[in-house]
C-alpha cells in the first residue's frame, strides 16, 4: 500500500472512531426512565411497594 492510502485508510478509522464514541456518549448521558404523564392525586400509602425518584436529567422530577 503507499503512504497515501495508509494516510487516507487512518483518517477514515479515527473519524469513524469519533462519530462512534460521541453518539455513544450522547445516549449514555440520557436518563433510563423518565415521566410524561402523572398522577395528579396521592395514592394509598397501602398500594406503594417502594418508590425512586426519577433521574435529575428529566424535564420534571417524579417519583417511581
Amino acid at each position: 500500500m503507499s503512504a497515501y492510502r495508509m494516510i487516507i485508510l487512518s483518517a477514515v478509522v479515527v473519524l469513524l472512531s469519533a462519530v462512534t464514541l460521541t453518539e455513544g456518549m450522547r445516549y449514555k448521558a440520557s436518563p433510563n426512565v423518565c415521566c410524561f404523564s402523572f398522577q395528579s392525586r396521592p395514592l394509598k400509602s397501602t398500594l406503594v411497594a417502594s418508590y425512586s425518584p426519577t433521574s435529575s436529567q428529566c424535564s420534571k422530577q417524579a417519583i417511581l
